[in-house]
C-alpha cells in the first residue's frame, strides 16, 4: 500500500513538473515533498520567456495551417469562388480564434466555415464565430446528433418539441438544454410554429409534409418547437445530415392526431406520395 501511494505521489509530481516546465521552461525540482522552481537571473528568465513564446507561436501556426488545410479539402470540386472578397475584419477575427483550436475535429469544423465563407461571403456572421468559438467537441457532437430531426418550415429551422418522439429516437432533453446553453437553439416553452393550411408545408431533403382541409377553408395549426438560432442555422449548413425519415413520418402522425378535426396531412417525396392521413 505504501509503495502504491508513493508511486501515485511520484506520478502527480511528474505530471505537475512537466506541465510547469512546458508552460514556463522553468527547471523544476522535487525534494522531500517540496516542489521548487529555479529562477536564477533576469537573462535566464528572458530566455525562458522567449522559448515559451516561440513554442506558443509554433502551436498557433500549426493550428491555423490545420484549419486552412481542411478548408482546402472542402473547396476541392466546389463551384467557382466569386470575385467578392471575404471581409478583412471577418478573416482577422477567424484567425484570432482558430490559432487556439488544437482539436482535429474542431479544426475540421472551422475549415468548413472558412470554405463556406470563401464560397459565399456573408454566410457566417461574426456572432456565429463567437458562438462556435465557445463550443466544445462534445457540444459539436451533440449538435450533429440532433441534425437528423431538424425540419424546415418557411425560413425556420426547428426540432418538434415532442418529448414522446424525441425519447423514442434517443434524444434526451439534456441535449436540448446543452444546445440552448451553447446558443445553437432556443428551448423556450412558449415558442411554437404556426402553419396556415395552403401557405406551405414542412420539409427535409427527402420529404415534404403538406396540409389540406375538406372544405378548402383556411385553418391554422400550431406545434411547440425548439428553434435553431441564427448561429445554429448557419452552422447547420455545413453539417453532413442523414435525415431520419421514420421520425418525419411519426411527426406527421402526431400532427394529424392533434388536428384531425381540422386538417388532413399529405406526405410527398422523391419516390412517394402517401394517401392523406
Amino acid at each position: 500500500h505504501t509503495r502504491k501511494m508513493a508511486d501515485a505521489e511520484a506520478y502527480k509530481i511528474k505530471a505537475l513538473s512537466e506541465a510547469a516546465s512546458d508552460a514556463s521552461s522553468l527547471p523544476v525540482t522535487y525534494d522531500k515533498g517540496d516542489i521548487s522552481m529555479s529562477t536564477a537571473d533576469t537573462d535566464d528568465i528572458f530566455r525562458r520567456a522567449e522559448l515559451r513564446e516561440r513554442k506558443q507561436k509554433i502551436r498557433e501556426q500549426k493550428n491555423i495551417e490545420g484549419v486552412i488545410g481542411y478548408a482546402q479539402q472542402e473547396l476541392l470540386g466546389a463551384p467557382m469562388v466569386p470575385n467578392t472578397p471575404v471581409d478583412e475584419d471577418w478573416i482577422a477575427r477567424l484567425f484570432n480564434i482558430i490559432k487556439e483550436i488544437n482539436s482535429d475535429e474542431m479544426q475540421h469544423i472551422w475549415g468548413k466555415i472558412l470554405a463556406g465563407e470563401v464560397t459565399t461571403p456573408g454566410s457566417f456572421s461574426r456572432r456565429t464565430l463567437d458562438v462556435v468559438r465557445n463550443l466544445s467537441q462534445a457540444d459539436a457532437q451533440a449538435f450533429q446528433e440532433i441534425a437528423p430531426y431538424v425540419f424546415r418550415g418557411g425560413r425556420n429551422l426547428f426540432i418538434p418539441a415532442s418529448e414522446k418522439l424525441l425519447s423514442k429516437y434517443g434524444v434526451p432533453y439534456s441535449v436540448i438544454m446543452t444546445l440552448d446553453e451553447c446558443g445553437l437553439l432556443v428551448s423556450d416553452f412558449g415558442l411554437s410554429l404556426k402553419i396556415k393550411v395552403g401557405d406551405g408545408g414542412l420539409y427535409t431533403r427527402n420529404y415534404i409534409m403538406l396540409f389540406s382541409t375538406e372544405s378548402g377553408a383556411t385553418e391554422e395549426i400550431s406545434h411547440r418547437i425548439y428553434s435553431l438560432t441564427k448561429a445554429g442555422c448557419e452552422l447547420f449548413k455545413i453539417l453532413s445530415v442523414e435525415y431520419n425519415d421514420d421520425y418525419f413520418m411519426d411527426f406527421a402522425e402526431e400532427l394529424y392526431e392533434f388536428n384531425k378535426v381540422k386538417i388532413k396531412v399529405h406526405i410527398c417525396g422523391k419516390s412517394l406520395i402517401r394517401s392523406p392521413l
